[in-house]
């Protein structure tokens, strides 16, 4: 990602006015190659169900280099109590 495109998502992303809200997390998994564990909302016969509140939202980008993808977040913002 371009530093423009970064910084033109961060300036739209500001934008959004959003009420907080639950996340009911019921379904996860993994990819072995890049060791990434994961959590879902798509309800699955595993026997586990996570639930947390979200109070803020957050842009990140994935840089792929020396055969892995990291994770870098660029910004957060809060959602509305």
């Amino acid at each position: 990602m371009t530093p423009e495109t970064a910084q033109r998502l961060q300036t739209l992303s500001s934008r959004i006015v959003q009420p907080a809200f639950d996340l009911n997390l019921d379904d996860a998994g993994h990819w072995p190659r890049p060791g990434v564990v994961w959590l879902g909302c798509q309800r699955a016969p595993r026997g586990f169900h996570w639930r947390f509140r979200v109070t803020q939202f957050s842009l990140f980008a994935s840089d792929f280099a020396q055969g892995r993808t990291r994770y870098r977040a660029l910004a957060s913002w809060p959602l509305q109590p």
